[in-house]
């Protein structure tokens, strides 16, 4: 029996036939098709030093400079929370309102540049789409110094909101090209540090900037500028060495590329990069009931996320000082990159246990909450705790986003299940900021944090969980394995050029979906 996936219509049933054939048009294959082609026959296989070594290496190349880049755009996005402590509000006459509002129109643009962004993405070359990015963000950066009121400011963070979108995005999709399923379960929380550990530089950088007493120039320009200037070098840095491809990242060997390649697919069974939209895997992600659940995931968990922002505010309605304000950020961000740390250890050491991490680490923030809610309010030091506290939310939320996508094979569909994502968390942090305008308490802001975004965001997971355990009972009784744990391929797959030129492949080169392919197994 053969079944042709020409990706012009729907092929969304698993082949289960020990027979079956699967033929795809050569340009529809994996953009890794035609270079494994030429090199993989004279590629021996890796020993365990060397797979140790490419592994080390690619922590070097390609992890360090992502995580340089989260780090600087969540320090782009941490700035606005300093903005009262270092003087903006009194230039600019931002209110308490106002500052809701700029927050919620960044990801009103975060939200509008989604569907654009992950269409472009998927098209061109990733190194010159993350310059592009990197270039209109500093120009914005630096246009924010000339803001001297509240539209100025809006208009500027709803661009930046833009420009911003598909950052993330694009950065896990690299990660995904690089590193195994398994891999990338442990490295996620390690570079997701750059977002959780950013308080720890930015704290320090503010409160050197609020020791300046001259008059020349604003504290929070001085700010800017920094952020800026180290945007300015991040992209001359991605400008010449930012992995677009492992077939084509020169900064790697042919045969380290080969293997890089060869131990993606063995562990995925899927493709690696794909350029063409293709409609049938859109429809199917679409119908795909896990693409929804997880797009509410990312909604329900980050109604919490503007405590990003508010901790300051908090602080000082507390009657800490604005340079005081500065270290406890500091020592959030300390508190979050320890709990990450732990976080990624115990992934490594527990097999599928990406959803049961998720919903212990939402356990003390809703402890935190609890307490941030319901000590009175003379108990300052127990608030604070509180506050800093429930940030082991966010590890629950990157091995959301982690898993959102592992979870997914087909590169259009990959990209659709990643944009639904991301459209919930801009929906999310629309609605978030509006929740904190009825201070000091803010009860009603704390009372959703802790019944939908931490309780009834774990129960979704759970229920994910169930649905994807039991796709993989009834794949897993249809496999064999190798004596390596390896799955022992039972599908003919092959790809063409037109009349007869067809030539057999791996069945990860052809991108298929994980409900087209039995050998996709769902990471839990």
């Amino acid at each position: 029996m053969e079944k042709t996936v020409d990706h012009k219509e729907s092929v969304t049933s698993e082949v289960s036939e020990p027979d079956s054939h699967l033929v795809a048009k050569i340009k529809n294959a994996d953009v890794t098709l035609k270079f494994m082609e030429e090199h993989d026959a004279m590629v021996g296989e890796l020993s365990p030093d060397q797979e140790k070594a490419l592994y080390r290496k690619l922590l070097r190349r390609v992890l360090v400079i992502v995580f340089v880049i989260n780090l600087l755009m969540f320090f782009d996005k941490n700035a606005m929370s300093f903005s009262k402590l270092l003087g903006m509000w009194k230039e600019t006459h931002l209110t308490q309102k106002q500052y809701s509002n700029v927050n919620s129109l960044f990801y009103a643009g975060y939200l509008v540049g989604q569907i654009p962004g992950h269409l472009i993405m998927q098209r061109v070359n990733l190194r010159l789409f993350m310059l592009a990015q990197l270039l209109c963000w500093v120009i914005l950066m630096f246009g924010q110094l000339a803001a001297k009121d509240y539209p100025a400011i809006a208009a500027i963070r709803f661009l930046l909101g833009v420009t911003e979108s598909v950052v993330t995005p694009c950065i896990e999709h690299t990660l995904a090209m690089f590193f195994t399923l398994k891999e990338q379960e442990v490295i996620n929380p390690i570079f997701w540090i750059g977002t959780v550990g950013v308080g720890i530089p930015t704290g320090f950088i503010a409160y050197g900037v609020n020791h300046y007493k001259g008059d020349v120039i604003s504290r929070w320009k001085i700010y800017w500028i920094i952020n800026g200037g180290l945007t300015l070098l991040l992209a001359i840095w991605v400008a010449f060495d930012y992995p677009d491809n492992p077939a084509t990242y020169k900064a790697f060997s042919i045969e380290e590329r080969v293997h890089i390649v060869r131990r993606i697919k063995k562990q995925s069974r899927s493709s690696i990069e794909e350029k063409h939209f293709k409609m049938y895997q859109f429809s199917e992600a679409i119908r795909d009931p896990i693409t929804w659940f997880f797009g509410l995931y990312a909604f329900t968990s980050m109604l919490a996320n503007n405590m990003n922002f508010q901790q300051q505010v908090i602080s000082t309605s507390l009657g800490v000082s604005n340079l005081n304000s500065t270290l406890i950020t500091v020592a959030q961000a300390g508190y979050s990159t320890v709990a990450f740390l732990i976080g990624s250890y115990l992934l490594s050491k527990f097999k599928n246990s990406l959803c049961y991490l998720s919903v212990i680490s939402n356990i003390p923030a809703i402890v935190g909450g609890i307490m941030a809610v319901a000590l009175p309010w003379s108990n300052k030091i127990g608030i604070l705790a509180g506050c800093i506290i429930v940030h082991t939310d966010g590890f629950a939320y990157i091995l959301g986003l982690c898993w959102s996508q592992s979870s997914s094979a087909g590169y259009t569909k990959r990209l659709t299940r990643t944009t639904v994502f991301m459209i919930g968390y801009g929906v999310a942090n629309i609605v978030a900021p509006q929740m904190w305008t009825t201070g000091p308490r803010y009860y009603a802001a704390w009372i959703v944090q802790l019944v939908v975004a931490w309780f009834f965001s774990s129960v979704l997971l759970i229920w994910i969980r169930v649905i994807l355990s039991r796709r993989n009972k009834k794949r897993l009784a249809q496999l064999e394995f190798d004596d390596d744990g390896n799955i022992i391929s039972k599908k003919n797959a092959f790809v063409e050029d037109g009349g007869e030129d067809r030539r057999k492949v791996d069945v990860s080169m052809l991108d298929l979906t994980d409900l087209e392919n039995e050998e996709f197994i769902y990471p839990l």
